[in-house]
């Protein structure tokens, strides 16, 4: 698969890395399609597909158990009813070998990301917040990173600047920051645009982090010198609440909430159940439900009118 001069102009890839070169870019989690359609509504210029979100919301734990046809499906049904954003994905451990990679980058452009991260965990893969993670070697992800740049620029006619490679190296928990540095360092050789450091606590660590980045030359791709930066502000984990401004002046280009709508929307459904069983009804509760209209509204559709998919 190669794509046309045309279509590269305006790709998702391209479109992220514009807006992170103007601004710290919030990405939240979108684990399905009604989800998605809420980002735009609420301001939101891109988004983010978590693997761990996809899990739970499946029934299971983030183990690496979902297949890349079940993620590049999820990515397809997000970026469409999201009316095109920009989603950066998540893709684990790469589904399988370097050789793998190379079909994951091109089945995810196919779904229509901006770009995915891989980490340099072993399969089967933990939570990054979680401890007891193992990792490969570093020759190892520069060799899954490497496949995943090629496969990247080939799929846009050899051209880079378009679908964007993260790697994500979770060394801090298992080797600490000095070693979580230099791996991304090498990633950064090997072909990565942005580099996401998982499980740093204080903003005081990911400032350190973004200025080693900044250092790396002759990469320039980020406003401020250097690969993308990437932030995880997951909660209940191991990094400090933080904010989006403070994340920007730490050198940051982009923050995540991978799983902070699908946890609201599961206390809100525990909740429901909770009221229905007690109360074996729910009219007390319908204040905190979404209403028809605004479900209606919210997928643009008008009962007794033509609703053109996606209509998004």
């Amino acid at each position: 698969m190669c794509l046309t001069p045309t279509s590269a102009l305006n790709s998702a890839g391209r479109r992220l890395r514009t807006l992170m070169r103007s601004q710290c870019v919030q990405l939240p989690g979108a684990f399905n399609g009604l989800v998605a359609r809420m980002l735009p509504v609420h301001g939101f210029l891109g988004g983010y597909v978590s693997g761990g979100a996809l899990s739970a919301a499946s029934g299971v734990p983030d183990i690496g158990l979902l297949t890349l046809d079940q993620f590049t499906a999820k990515i397809k049904e997000v970026v469409t009813f999201s009316g095109g954003l920009p989603f950066l994905c998540d893709a684990d451990t790469g589904f399988g070998s370097e050789e793998m990679v190379s079909k994951t980058v091109r089945e995810y452009i196919a779904a229509g990301a901006a770009g995915l991260h891989i980490e340099d965990q072993e399969f089967p893969k933990r939570c990054g917040h979680l401890d007891g993670k193992t990792l490969v070697t570093t020759e190892e992800m520069v060799a899954k990173v490497h496949r995943a740049r090629a496969a990247a620029d080939a799929a846009y006619n050899g051209e880079s600047g378009h679908f964007i490679i993260c790697a994500r190296t979770d060394a801090y928990s298992t080797h600490g920051i000095e070693e979580a540095i230099d791996r991304a360092k090498k990633y950064v050789e090997a072909g990565a645009d942005m580099i996401f450091p998982e499980g740093l606590k204080t903003i005081e660590e990911f400032k350190m982090f973004a200025e080693h980045m900044q250092k790396i030359g002759p990469v320039n791709l980020s406003s401020r010198g250097g690969p993308f930066m990437l932030a995880n502000m997951t909660e209940f984990g191991k990094t400090d609440p933080i904010k989006l401004d403070d994340f920007a002046a730490a050198g940051y280009d982009c923050v995540i909430y991978p799983v902070s709508t699908l946890r609201c929307a599961m206390k809100a459904a525990d909740d429901c159940l909770s009221h229905l069983k007690a109360e074996q009804g729910l009219k007390s509760h319908e204040e905190n439900m979404q209403s028809r209209k605004e479900l209606y509204d919210l997928l643009r559709y008008k009962p007794g009118t033509e609703w053109v998919y996606p209509n998004a």
